[in-house]
This record gives C-alpha cells, structure tokens and sequence, in this order.
C-alpha cells in the first residue's frame, strides 16, 4: 500500500530526509488539522461539568491563579493579600497575572487558563513534530507529534494548570533552534534566539538548569567545522542572552522573598533531607544515599512510562525494542554511515536526540535522587521524561518504516483504526473514561471543590480562615484564607515551623485573627487530628464526609473537616444550620449528632444535581428507600442496608429528584444526603 509514487531516500539509520516527503500534499494539511484538534480540545474540556474539569488538576495550581487576582488587589504575590508568598515557579506566575489583567472574575480566569493550557499542549505536539521530521525525517515527527497530542494522559496532563506544559514547549523550541545551529553556520539571530529559549527554561523552573545546561554545552563544543575560538563565542553570546533573561527574576527574588527558589521546592528539600538523614540513616547527596536512589529509580522510570503512555507502554516496549534492531541493522545494509542520502550530516541530529535522552534520565535520577517521597503524585516534574519518549516513538517507528517499507501503509491504517478506537469514546469523551467512576470513588478534590463552593455562598465576607490544600477550596470560596501550608508560604514561615510548628501556627492565627480552619485531619481511635494544633485547643465543626477518607493517604484515614480555635482568634460567624450534610462536633459524643439538611431537601424533591452522596441507615424490618428521578426508580435500599452510597445523577438533569419510603415516616430514619449542586 503505497503512500506516495516518488522515491523517497533514506538515511542508513532508517529514517527519511527530512527535505524528501512522501506525502507532500497531505502534509500542507497538519496545521489545519493541529487548528482543528485545538478547537476539539478546547470545546470538549470547556463543556465537561465542573467536578470532571476540576479533578485532574492538582491543588497546588489554584495557588497560580489565586495570587493572580490578589496581585491585581493588592499588588503583591500573596495568596490571602496579607502576606507576601514565594510558593511559585516564576514564569508561569507572571503569564497567570497577565491573563488575569484581561479575565479578572474567577470562572473567567479558570477557562481562560484552560484554553492557554490546550494551546500550549497543541503547540508542543507541533513543535515536536518540526523536531523530529527535520532530526529524523517525516514519519518521526509525524508519530511524535501525535503521541504527544493525541495521547489522553498527556493531554490532562498539559491541562493541569501549571508550568509543566510551558515547559515543555520552549524545551522543544530551544532542541530546535540547538540542531538547527549544528546543522549549520548559526546567525547571530539564531544564537540570540537560541539564549532567549534557554533563559526562558530556567525562568519556568529553576531545575531546568541541567537540560539548559546541556544544550549550551551543545551548541558550544560540538561543531567540530569551526575553531575553540569561534564556538566559545558562540557559547558565550547564548550564555549572556540567558542569563539577561533569568537572572534579573531570581535576583529579585533573592532581595524580596530571601530565596532564590521557589519556597515550595526549599520545603521539600528540607523535609527531604531529614527523611534521608533520619528515616533511612544515610547521608544526604553521599555515595550511600546516591545508591539508595540507583537501587528506586528503574521502578520510578517505569512508573513516568506508565502515567504518561499507559496505553500503550507494551507497544512502545515491543517498537522500542524492534527500531533499535533496525537502527543497527541500517548501517550494514548501507555504505554510507555519516551521512543521509541527501549529503547532510547526521551528528546534528544524533547529539540532539542523545542530549534530551541525557536530559530525561539526569532529571529523573535528580529527582529520585533528592524528592522521592513527592514524585508519586507531583507528575509535572518529568517535563525531559515525556517529552524524550514522544521523540523515541518517533524514531522507532521512523526506523522501523525503512525496515518494513512495503508494510508500512498497512501499519498505518492499524493504528490509524487503534487510535480511532481509543480517541473516539462513544459516550463520555476521552477525560470522562479516564474520570468514569468520578462521583462514586474517594472523593479527594471533588470534596474540595464542593466544600469551596459552600464557603462561598456561607462563610461571611468578612471572616478569616486559615488552610492546609490551600488552592481549590480557597479559589473557589473567593473568601480570605490565610494558607499554613509551609509549601506555599514565606521562608519566614518555614524558618519558624522547623524551630517550632505549635508556637508559629498558633502566632499566625492570632495575628490574622483566624475564625476557622479548613484541612485535612486524621482520625485516629475515631477522633480527628489536625496539623499543629494541639488536641484539646480546637472543636471540629463539620465532616462532610464522616465514613468515607478523602483518598489522599492509603495509610491514613484522612478526612476533610472545618475546626474552630478554642481560644477565639476571629469573631464566629457559622451556625450549626450553615452545614448541609455531614458531622458536626465529632470529637464530643455528647454534641455529635448528623446534619440531615440535604436530606430532608431530598425528601421534598430537588430539581437536578451532579451528584447525591448519601449515608443512611434503613432499620430492619421496615420500608426500603427509595430515590426517584421523577416517577422512575434510581435505587432502592432494603430493609437492614446501611453504609454510603454515592450516585452519579448528571444522567438524570431535567427530573426531579426524591427521595421516598413508600410505607415510612421519613423522620423514623436515620439517614444524610449531600446534593451536590456544582454549578458556578
């Protein structure tokens, strides 16, 4: 099944020049079908409901758009306008308070960020694509640029709000501007560009240093066409461009915050170091500890594999495996071995490729190396990781389409049918089969979100309220949270917790006069602890969810809860009444009692909700319970039933939904109900 009539050369590693495609006329359509793809994109995630848009983004990227708006009130880079806060990667932070200049209301400012983020997911896979088709040929870049745009969890992944994703693109950016300086004579234009891509790196995170530094490294000793003269010039004009980018940032962050990095990074290095130095008795960055981290990190590489391209990790193992075999085979069957078919060197392409595969695994060993207890969850970290698997992919199949030329058209329509398969889900669209089950597992940032929504229309403009998890339930409250979490506050801060975490927390709810308290707390022998407070100081006030953890911690039974300061830091403004489902007073069995509110909403009928998440208790012997959406049958619970059960009802919009004994008096049942209303 021929593409194409010409003959196409090939390079003797396999892969097509890049100046011959085979498919000329079908390739002036991609930027077409990338514009389309990024409206599809776009429109899809802005249509899911709220709870599905919300869940896959981590907490930490609300604190972004929460100093955004604050720093358009106040001026500062504070997350509750009182105190300034270095919990952030710079670059990212700017562009956030540059959107919010022009999308100044908070669900303004959400989709605004969610169509910058599909833009710059969508550029990266195009600017990967141009990476490897002049690297390694058309089909390389076509198969890089589509694993990485057409991938779902890369797709989350880039819309998870935070600076990964730029990242990534200026990453791809500066590869391409360093192997078009070795492929030939650089401009001074091209070096100054080539600067600005690198200083930009290292202003999105302060750890792009090493693939920065390597890329300098680069494009200063590796051609081998010009003297030591000339390349250390050429090194010296990218290294001052850079440095004139980054520097004057992390200067000002020296004077004004008293750190150079981010706050956030600062904390987990230190609660890092004393894992290491106490908890596995090693010492920390010695020869011990580096082989501690040696011994981990094939399972934390095999781990980035599955979180980015679980779909397909057996496929990429087999074409890994099989383009490194028609890699080396390449060269036997062919005289020439430096250059391709068209004259151009190879090397260019090679070193290039070589140094992000460097990139990838000196980033991933660093961070096994000194943050291992976060990269369970902190995925935005492995920007080199995924971006060197997408380009890997592209070469394999590159390699492997000279090896079985004749076989090739019908590899592509194989995977052209796969894809269609996966990307085109028949009911609920790719983020909702990742999300299927999103209303009825642990309800870990759903909780959040709904609790943010209920402070926002209960918690008085005027109360004070201190956080852990500072950036969902503070976002979406729109109220002012003081944050006590160290990661996003001052190194003031910090400094004070690690000499005494009771006497600061306690010194900064006194100064802030802090009312209440939201976070996590765990239950222990059936009582709540809550962070640096000690255990008599505070009464807990609500559980949203008293019998089901919120899922953060599989050892922990880790709830959410709202508590209150004994000692009267903020004059009170909540009522018993306020609370709509859950435990009040927990940790006193004689004020304990359930709040039934939303139950007895359901009772008389609500007109539509995202969710119900009901605890109940139906008495042996008596009248099952009944939900209805309108005259139809939800669920039913029998006599003797108790426990949660959460439903998902986005099915069921447009019917009034009840809840019914048929024989029963409502009041002889014991039994909560949470409607979750999640509408903005």
């Amino acid at each position: 099944m021929a593409l194409s009539g010409q003959q196409v050369p090939l390079d003797p590693a396999g892969a097509m020049s890049a100046d011959a495609l085979p498919w000329p006329r079908w390739r002036r359509w991609l930027p077409w079908l990338a514009i389309g793809w990024l409206a599809l994109e776009i429109g899809y995630v802005l249509a899911l409901p709220l709870a599905v848009q919300v869940r896959p983004v981590p907490d930490d990227s609300f604190f972004y758009l929460q100093i955004a708006l604050r720093w358009h009130e106040t001026g500062l880079f504070s997350f509750d306008g009182f105190d300034e806060s270095y919990g952030f990667q710079p670059l990212w932070q700017l562009v956030t308070i540059g959107v919010a200049a022009v999308f100044d209301t908070r669900p303004g400012l959400l989709s605004a960020m969610q169509v910058l983020c599909a833009l710059v997911h969508v550029a990266t896979g195009w600017q990967l694509l141009r990476l490897g088709e002049r690297a390694f040929g058309p089909i390389a870049g076509l198969v890089a640029g589509a694993f990485w745009t057409l991938n779902p969890a890369v797709m989350i992944w880039c819309l998870g709000l935070k600076e990964n994703g730029l990242y990534a693109l200026l990453f791809v950016v500066a590869l391409r501007e360093t192997l078009a300086c070795l492929q030939v004579a650089p401009s001074r234009a091209r070096l100054l560009r080539l600067g600005l891509w690198l200083g930009l790196m290292v202003f999105t995170r302060v750890n792009a240093l090493m693939p920065a530094g390597l890329l300098l490294a680069l494009v200063t000793f590796a051609a081998r066409q010009v003297g030591y003269r000339e390349r250390l010039m050429r090194g010296a004009i990218v290294l001052a461009v850079a440095v004139a980018v980054a520097a004057p940032w992390y200067g000002f962050a020296w004077f004004r915050f008293g750190s150079a990095m981010p706050t956030s990074g600062a904390w987990k290095l230190f609660q890092m170091r004393a894992h290491v130095e106490h908890g596995l008795q090693l010492s920390w960055l010695g020869l011990d500890h580096g082989l501690h981290a040696l011994k981990e990190w094939p399972g934390y590489l095999w781990f980035l594999v599955g979180h980015g391209y679980g779909l397909v990790r057996p496929v990429l193992v087999a074409g890994a495996g099989l383009g490194l075999l028609a890699a080396l085979a390449a060269p036997l069957r062919r005289a020439q071995s430096v250059v391709t078919a068209d004259g151009k060197s190879r090397w260019p392409a090679r070193l290039v490729g070589l140094t992000l595969l460097i990139a990838a695994l000196g980033s991933s060993f660093a961070n096994q190396l000194v943050l291992p207890k976060f990269l369970g969850y902190c995925d935005w970290y492995a920007v080199p990781e995924f971006l060197a698997v997408a380009v890997l992919a592209g070469v394999a199949a590159a390699a492997l389409a000279a090896w079985l030329r004749s076989l090739f058209g019908w590899l592509v329509l194989v995977v052209a049918v796969a894809a269609v398969g996966w990307f085109v889900p028949p009911k609920l669209g790719l983020l909702a089969r990742h999300e299927h089950d999103l209303f009825t597992r642990p309800p870990r940032h759903i909780q959040l979100l709904e609790v943010g929504l209920w402070a926002r229309n209960t918690l008085a403009d005027s109360a004070v309220a201190g956080i852990w998890d500072p950036g969902i339930v503070a976002y979406f409250a729109g109220k002012r949270f003081v944050s006590l979490d160290p990661l996003m506050n001052s190194l003031a801060y910090q400094q004070g917790l690690q000499k005494d975490p009771i006497g600061t927390t306690y010194a900064l709810l006194k100064d802030r006069g802090i009312a209440y308290m939201f976070g996590v707390a765990e239950k222990v022998d059936g009582l709540y602890r809550y962070a640096n407070l000690l255990p008599d100081s505070f009464d807990v006030l609500w559980v949203p969810y008293p019998d089901t953890p919120t899922g953060f911690s599989e050892v922990q039974a880790m709830h959410y809860v709202v508590v209150q300061p004994r000692d009267g830091f903020g004059p009170p403004s909540l009522r018993p009444s306020d609370f709509p489902c859950g435990v009040i007073y927990p940790n006193d069995s004689a004020r304990r009692r359930v709040i039934t509110t939303d139950r007895d909403r359901l009772v008389a009928g609500v007109p539509a909700a995202d969710a119900l998440r009901l605890w109940f208790e139906v008495p042996a012997g008596g009248s099952p319970l009944e939900l209805l959406a309108g005259d139809r049958i939800v669920a039913t619970f029998g006599p003797g039933e108790a426990g949660f059960r959460a439903i998902d009802t986005r099915g069921e919009r447009g019917a009034r939904l009840t809840l019914r004994w048929p024989d029963g008096d409502p009041a002889t049942i014991v039994s909560q109900a949470h409607v979750a209303d999640l509408e903005w």
